[in-house]
Formats: structure tokens, C-alpha cells, sequence
């Protein structure tokens, strides 16, 4: 093995998840590798373009933002993106930008495939990723649903009082009798 791919091997064999893979299959995954530089504020990726790579960051660091605009997710060292759409349309469903001049490794959808359908721990670290950004995204848009949302829809039924010289014993009783924390 050449001093450059010995290095290349190590780095990835540092991350997850080829740092679970046995040695014949990251030596296979380091042969199908491209390697790619990319210049401050270049794109890497365009939604809805098409998009054959799993993109692995050896240096510098990429920024992905949603179709609105809004940031998705920061990348730097030995991080891997471009999975979602790997896993689905093979259609980027975000762009990705070079916020420093970036040096990429790019393993190609078929092999990313292949590893995925022999190890069950490579599949799952990008399920599991994929799952969170899902929880996540479904996090801020039931976030930014709330804002928007008016108090009164979101009220049942008229709220529970007392007149303000109750005692402290009417209160509970008011508040166990109607099923409340508060009045």
C-alpha cells in the first residue's frame, strides 16, 4: 500500500462508521474513493440535483442549509453528509457549501450501497442519522407551528378559579376536583 493511501485508510479507519468495517472492505471502500477540493463559498451540493456520493470532510468544514435558507447542519473533520439522498431519490435535498476551502473524500452510491447491505453497524449509523434529522426537522416545524399558534386554540375549556381571598385549602380542592396543577 502507497504511503498516500496508507493515510487515507488510517483517517478513514478513525471514523465511524468505517472505523467498524473489516480491513477487506474499507481497503475496497478507500480504492473506489474520489477525492475532490473545494474553494471557500463554492456549492458541493444543489437541491434537487442529483447526487451519487456519500462526501466524507478530510479538511475544512461545509455548511448545509434547507430550501428556505435555514441552517441544517455544520460539518468538519471525518464528518460524512450527502446521505439522505443516498437513501432515497438520489436527489440532494439540501445544499451544501464550502464555508473554508475543503478537501472531500467521495465514496460513490454503489459502493456506499454494497457496505450498507454487508454490515448491518454502517447501515445503522446512517438510519440512526437520517431518523434524527427527521426529529429534528419535525422538531422546529412543530416549534414554528407553536409561535404561530393562538392561545385560545390551544385552550379545552375555560380556565379554573378561585376568588382571590380563597384559602390555600379551597385551592387544592378546587384544583384536585377539577384534575389541575393550577389555578
Amino acid at each position: 500500500m502507497t504511503p498516500e493511501l496508507a493515510q487515507l485508510r488510517d483517517f478513514l479507519a478513525a471514523h465511524a462508521p468505517f472505523d467498524a468495517l473489516p480491513e477487506a472492505d474499507l481497503q475496497r471502500a478507500i480504492r473506489s474513493l474520489d477525492v475532490r477540493y473545494v474553494r471557500r463559498q463554492q456549492p458541493i451540493l444543489t437541491l434537487g440535483q442529483p447526487n451519487a456520493h456519500l462526501h466524507v470532510v478530510r479538511k475544512g468544514a461545509v455548511e448545509v442549509t434547507g430550501p428556505q435558507g435555514g441552517l441544517v447542519a455544520r460539518y468538519g473533520e471525518g464528518d460524512s453528509f450527502g446521505y439522505p439522498s443516498l437513501l432515497g431519490d438520489g436527489i440532494a435535498s439540501a445544499h451544501a457549501t464550502a464555508i473554508e476551502d475543503t478537501l472531500l473524500y467521495q465514496l460513490p452510491v454503489e459502493t456506499f450501497r454494497a457496505l450498507r447491505a454487508r454490515h448491518a453497524d454502517f447501515a445503522e449509523f446512517f438510519d440512526e442519522a437520517q431518523a434524527h434529522r427527521l426529529r429534528a426537522a419535525l422538531d422546529r416545524r412543530t416549534q414554528a407551528a407553536e409561535l404561530v399558534t393562538p392561545v385560545r386554540s390551544l385552550l379545552k375549556r375555560a380556565p379554573v378559579t378561585i376568588p382571590l381571598d380563597a384559602s390555600i385549602r379551597t385551592a387544592a380542592q378546587t384544583m384536585a376536583e377539577a384534575h389541575v396543577s393550577s389555578l
